[in-house]
């Protein structure tokens, strides 16, 4: 099946490059305080926002990375937020989460583990997050009437029907489970669909069974949920036909979890509510259409850099990393120099022409952010001076 986001196809090459490919930096700039920038939060948020967006300008890059989650944690600790989306896919981050939001006692090297096995094609593979998820678990054994859930909303990859099998039809249906994995053992990697097609079914005749229906009743909203993410992969052609079903499947996924206040991690383009151009298409961003939908009941923090940023970028034809320097904006490093936090409620002015950066981190692949005159394209933009290499995880030695 054919990958439907570009990044996703690429980055999973890169990300099998050993971590220690990467170039350094000597001269690092002097780390800013990034707890204060977060504090100018305090009493910008209404408290009729139920979905706060957070953008990284680069997730090649340490210090926007590293403020994206200082954000997520104020958002939590402080305004009682609930619920964090990555754009990931949410099967693949299940086990993270169990052992975040359940009972067992901290220990550092299962939260490592964890995220190295539940993000290892994803740009999340990092330190930055790894330390981000630690915090979390303290948090969690701290507020155990207040949990925070940690998922994902993205469709990129077919759910395997293994996976379906394990999950959902043995626990539920032993005998039945038992029968199909004896015949799917026959079949070849071509017949998947003939498995979709057989848990489809198992579905709407269990999901009938209305006292069954009731008691595994969570379950099996998580199997329609996954079956519904097999589906919305099926029907992309285009690069631009792909995103759009499975922009209209995350908002979905979006508004029913922003039942709880939720924070939504992903880059700037995804969270702005501009549009963008990718490869030449114009895409209506995720941002957007959230807030066609949710208005003033979505908020929007994006991060950008001042002067530069020194950052690993992927070459794809030298197989590759390479460490380039990309100057930072006139208009955001004059920004920068009048205050390095700004609020759309108050600096709208200055901020009026704003077009937000966002650095793709395979060469050569053009991605632009078109800022809508007509509504705010953010409502809280960090702007950092420099920026520098983020540090990836090293991959466990059995997912080689």
């Amino acid at each position: 099946m054919k990958q439907i986001f570009l990044i996703t196809l690429l980055f999973t090459s890169f990300l099998n490059i050993n971590a220690q490919n990467t170039e350094k930096v000597t001269d690092v700039p002097q780390r800013e305080d990034l707890s204060n920038l977060v504090s100018k939060l305090d009493k910008k948020i209404p408290e009729q926002v139920k979905l706060v967006g957070i953008g990284n300008v680069s997730v090649m890059a340490k210090e926007s990375s590293d403020l994206s989650m200082e954000i997520a944690k104020y958002l939590i600790s402080e305004k009682k937020f609930r619920n964090l989306v990555l754009l990931e896919e949410d099967w693949l981050l299940r086990p993270l989460n169990e052992y975040l939001t359940n009972k067992n006692a901290f220990d550092s090297t299962t939260v490592d583990s964890l995220v190295k096995i539940s993000l290892v094609n994803s740009t999340s593979f990092t330190e930055s997050f790894s330390s981000f998820a630690m915090w979390l678990k303290k948090y969690n054994l701290k507020h155990p009437d207040a949990l925070v859930q940690l998922s994902g909303v993205v469709p990129d990859n077919l759910i395997p029907p293994a996976y379906f099998l394990a999950t959902y039809v043995i626990p539920l249906d032993r005998e039945y489970g038992v029968s199909l994995s004896k015949k799917w053992g026959v079949y070849t990697s071509h017949d998947n669909e003939l498995a979709f097609n057989e848990i489809s079914i198992w579905y709407q005749q269990i999901s009938n069974n209305t006292s069954k229906f009731k008691k595994y009743k969570q379950l099996l909203l998580q199997c329609a949920e996954d079956i519904d993410h097999n589906n919305i992969i099926r029907k992309g052609d285009t690069l631009k036909t792909a995103i759009d079903n499975k922009a209209g499947s995350m908002v979905e996924l979006l508004l029913k979890k922003a039942e709880k206040r939720t924070i939504l991690y992903g880059e700037n383009e995804n969270i702005t509510t501009s549009q963008y151009v990718f490869k030449g298409d114009t895409i209506s961003s995720l941002g957007r259409r959230l807030y066609a939908q949710l208005k003033n009941k979505y908020f929007t923090c994006l991060t950008d850099f001042a002067d530069s940023a020194k950052v690993n970028i992927f070459d794809n034809q030298a197989g590759e990393l390479k460490l380039i320097t990309i100057p930072g904006t006139v208009q955001t490093s004059k920004l920068y120099k009048e205050k390095p936090v700004l609020f759309w409620e108050g600096d709208s002015m200055a901020m009026k022409h704003y077009q937000p950066s966002s650095i793709f981190p395979i060469m050569d692949i053009e991605r632009r952010i078109i800022p809508d005159n007509k509504i705010p394209v953010v409502d809280a933009l960090f702007i950092i001076n420099h920026l520098t290499p983020i540090s990836f995880l090293k991959r466990l030695r059995n997912l080689y």
